[in-house]
């Protein structure tokens, strides 16, 4: 998701507060450390590694033809138009699978690999950003010795600017132009 004017300098002061608010510490020279340590490493790999099915799947809908799309919708009992273009074929295939998350379901079910990403550092974030950031499919491992830890997987950036923290800023409606921006503003 590409967000507008998300990185201009009202935003990242926004989202900086953000990250004051709910970025607690790095954790990576820990992690890093304790991952040498056998009793830690089964439980750190989750936080390692974080797996996107759902870019590799939207690839894949989009070389489908227009009776593949049609067989995914009757089989899904989705009412289509007989007349509809292959590109509203493709939205209501792509909406289905998001409405029901089932883009790994899909994924494994078609032979699909997911892209494969490495985490660069660790960061040690709050209950609430844990959360968000699980649920835009980052990597985050919970009350792992009292701390919530994020596998972040880019790195010589400053936080804020990460496109995940674009997408939970804008979705909580506290960018530039949106509703509780005031409440953030600096």
């Amino acid at each position: 998701m590409t967000i507008k004017n998300a990185n201009n300098t009202i935003n990242q002061r926004v989202k900086s507060k953000l990250v004051e608010r709910d970025v607690e510490a790095c954790l990576s020279y820990m992690v890093q450390e304790l991952m040498g340590i056998e009793k830690f490493q089964v439980e750190l790999e989750g936080v390692s590694v974080s797996y996107d099915y759902k870019e590799p799947v939207e690839e894949y809908i989009n070389t489908l033809n227009l009776g593949e799309l049609k067989d995914y919708l009757d089989y899904e009992g989705i009412p289509y138009q007989d007349s509809a273009t292959p590109e509203d074929l493709v939205g209501l295939v792509l909406g289905d699978l998001e409405d029901s998350d089932s883009w790994e379901y899909y994924a494994d079910e078609n032979g699909i690999d997911p892209e494969i990403h490495e985490s660069l550092e660790y960061w040690a974030v709050s209950e609430w950003l844990a959360r968000k950031l699980e649920e835009k499919g980052e990597p985050v491992l919970y009350d792992f010795l009292g701390f919530n830890i994020w596998g972040r997987s880019c790195s010589g950036q400053a936080i804020q600017l990460d496109g995940v923290m674009s997408e939970i800023a804008h979705n909580m409606n506290i960018l530039e132009g949106q509703e509780n921006h005031s409440m953030w503003a600096v």
